[in-house]
């Protein structure tokens, strides 16, 4: 790949930096500050979304045990456990994850997900009995065509008519972590064929398809579905399409969340598959280092990132976002220059 403004020695630091942010912003109980307006933002708003807790505390993990970081990993733990206490609720005989007054079917994979990163944590055992009731929850959701009931009111439960294509592959990604939790593959089973039914009854791609990519790159085996293989090149093809970062697109806001989900799961795709679609590696690797670099316009000094260029406030999903996509794209170039110097080894010593 290119060389370097983009160094993966850069890319390692952004992301720890951002990590770093994030277990700043935590208070005593493991509650992020969600939101930091900007100066001529009076008022905080009164929302806090578990999904995006649940997801920052698994960047706190990932980037605790990738430099080996005992601050990052205690954040973590903190983070962790005010989630489990504050967000997991009981729902008739097993366990949901509640946002406001909304039960949220992809925070319940993102919890198990977290809960999976942290198996060292000191409530890991009864963790995983948590993790296995929410599991539960996902399943009696399930429709029967691959996709699932994505909202109810809580404590009413009754279903709300909110539907999110992210949520689907949240979860199916949970049971993912969950099989390998718990060391029970039927979890893993059911997202598969769950995976399988989805990719043919909604096969439409759009940017929230990207967790797809993550679930493709844990059981790469699911390309060998032809409707899944379908799915997998269009939601690549829709994230190559222009970002924002390459100029204004009509419509499109958010650009921190639209560059660095992008990164997310076309490098979950590169790192995770062998497979070459229809567009090919390489168009992949060169968008992955557009977003990159335009991302890097977004940050703030103190590893924070803002949602777009004039703007500054902060949100912890603009963060935890940056923190993934920075941090993959350090682990896959690692991986590449790797393999690229065993084969100028190997070519140097003939055959």
């Amino acid at each position: 790949m290119n060389s370097d403004p983009l160094s993966p020695e850069l890319a390692l630091r952004v992301a720890v930096e951002g990590a770093l942010y994030l277990a700043r912003s935590l208070d005593a109980q493991g509650r992020f500050q969600y939101w930091r307006p900007a100066s001529n933002l009076p008022s905080i708003p009164d929302v806090y979304e578990s999904n995006r807790h649940f997801l920052a505390a698994t960047a706190l993990y990932d980037m605790g045990k990738l430099v080996q970081s005992s601050q990052l990993l205690e954040a973590g733990h903190r983070a962790l456990s005010y989630g489990v206490a504050t967000f997991v609720k009981p729902f008739q005989d097993v366990a949901c994850v509640i946002s406001s007054r909304e039960i949220v079917l992809g925070g319940a994979g993102l919890a198990i997900s977290a809960m999976a990163a942290a198996p060292d944590h000191p409530d890991a055992e009864q963790h995983k009995q948590i993790a296995q009731s929410l599991g539960k929850y996902i399943l009696s959701q399930a429709r029967g065509d691959g996709d699932f009931v994505h909202v109810r009111g809580y404590p009413i439960s009754a279903e709300m008519p909110v539907t999110s294509r992210l949520f689907s592959w949240q979860a199916l990604l949970g049971l993912v972590s969950l099989s390998q939790f718990v060391a029970q593959p039927s979890w893993g089973e059911f997202a598969a064929s769950s995976a399988k039914l989805l990719s043919r009854s909604k096969p439409a791609p759009n940017l929230h398809s990207y967790y797809a990519l993550y679930l493709i790159s844990r059981l790469p085996g699911l390309l060998d579905d032809p409707s899944v293989h379908k799915l997998s090149d269009g939601i690549i093809r829709d994230l190559l399409k222009p970002t924002g970062g390459d100029g204004p697109v009509p419509g499109r806001k958010w650009l921190v969340t639209t560059l660095a989900c992008g990164c997310e799961g076309l490098l979950a795709w590169l790192r995770g598959t062998n497979d070459g679609g229809d567009v090919g590696r390489r168009a992949v690797e060169r968008r992955v280092e557009s977003n990159l670099i335009s991302l890097l316009k977004l940050r703030n000094g103190d590893g924070s990132f803002v949602s777009d260029p004039g703007r500054t406030d902060v949100r912890i999903d603009y963060v935890q976002h940056s923190v993934f996509a920075f941090a993959a794209y350090y682990m896959f170039r690692l991986a590449t220059d790797q393999s690229d110097a065993s084969a100028a080894t190997q070519n140097k010593r003939g055959p």
